[in-house]
């Protein structure tokens, strides 16, 4: 089969493996669609060596959708045939013709979504898990319109927020985020963030959440959040990982920070179960962000349209100051024939590139 596979820096080849066997508690998924997580995936590529959790054959492709081909010895799960998405793959990884899962990442996917629009599911219980303290009628501020920041968007309007506020760099990002039910949004690059976010909120937001992964954004929910409020930290903080923060701060707004990530197989099924029922019911969507889609073979040029991000480089970098707006939000690879069209043969098409 063939098997996208991370080498070393910025170096990945395609290559021809063996269809992986499965073992107990495992199940081999033929996979259909694998989208790009901008931030994960890429810093993987980048600094593939450089950082000691970033080596080859890590994570790298880890949003699926596919079919179950085979259950191992003694698994109870999805019979062969189902179509499903993935919360994380197994060997080989992603972006390979077939992979590995543990059944406790895999959730039904919905008759009316393709397996493009499925792959990026895997994002939907991260966004039900992170969105577990907030209250209805809590005001919420979401700094970052990415994937994962309208997921959270989507999530967060479902759970009861009174008010929700999104802040981002692009306005066509901005502007997918006022469809899909943000109250208020707020230009970071022209506007200043704390200043707007007490214009939208008086009395300030009572959660607020991380969906970027650098320093400037999680000390902006640590001041922007009302005191015992409460911060998540949903983008992960792959580039920098160690962030020094004031703890007086946090002590006198007496405030609760969490992650978004779910920490046990307990809440991992949780979360997956929530987010069957929610994309079957069509309250969460992937459709409207997804921007582009490359066949495999093109896996290189869809790295290079997403390499571009500054997310990618240390805050104050100066190369991140000369790299141009990034016109894609989410892309997907389509790994085999079919992957467009859902189980009642309609097919879906992607918006097409955003431009902010």
């Amino acid at each position: 089969m063939r098997s996208w596979q991370l080498v070393g820096q910025s170096q990945i080849e395609l290559q021809d493996l063996p269809v992986p066997e499965p073992g107990e508690d495992q199940v081999l998924i033929r996979v259909m669609a694998c989208s790009i997580c901008s931030r994960t995936d890429l810093v993987y590529y980048k600094y593939c060596g450089l950082k000691p959790h970033c080596q080859p054959g890590g994570h790298f492709g880890h949003e699926v959708s596919g079919i179950v081909e085979r259950l191992g010895p003694g698994v109870k799960g999805p019979e062969p045939g189902t179509r499903v998405f993935l919360r994380s793959p197994g060997a080989p990884g992603g972006l390979s013709e077939y992979c590995l899962a543990d059944p406790v990442n895999i959730a039904r996917l919905p008759d009316h979504m393709s397996f493009l629009e499925g792959a990026p599911a895997q994002q939907v219980p991260i966004a039900v898990h992170a969105t577990r303290t907030l209250r209805l009628g809590d005001n919420a501020l979401i700094i970052g319109a990415g994937s994962a920041g309208l997921q959270i968007l989507q999530v967060a309007r479902l759970r009861g927020a009174a008010r929700i506020a999104v802040a981002d760099l692009l306005d066509s990002r901005l502007r997918l985020a006022r469809d899909l039910g943000a109250d208020v949004t707020i230009n970071a690059r022209r506007e200043d963030v704390l200043a707007a976010v007490g214009d939208a909120f008086p009395t300030r937001p009572d959660v607020c959440y991380d969906a970027v992964g650098t320093r400037t954004v999680v000390q902006q929910c640590i001041d922007a959040v009302r005191h015992e409020g409460i911060v998540c930290i949903f983008g992960t903080h792959h580039v920098e990982e160690r962030v020094t923060l004031d703890l007086l701060q946090w002590e006198y707004k007496a405030l609760t920070v969490h992650m978004a990530n779910e920490g046990s197989t307990y809440t991992r099924q949780e979360a997956m179960r929530m987010s069957e029922r929610l994309l079957a019911a069509g309250h969460c969507a992937t459709r409207p962000y997804i921007t582009h889609v490359f066949p495999m073979e093109e896996l290189p040029q869809a790295i290079a349209l997403l390499e571009i991000s500054p997310l990618l480089y240390p805050e104050g970098d100066p190369a991140a100051a000369r790299l141009p707006d990034r016109e894609a939000l989410k892309v997907v690879i389509q790994v085999a024939p079919g992957a467009e069209v859902n189980a009642r043969g309609e097919t879906f098409v992607p918006r097409g590139p955003l431009v902010g």
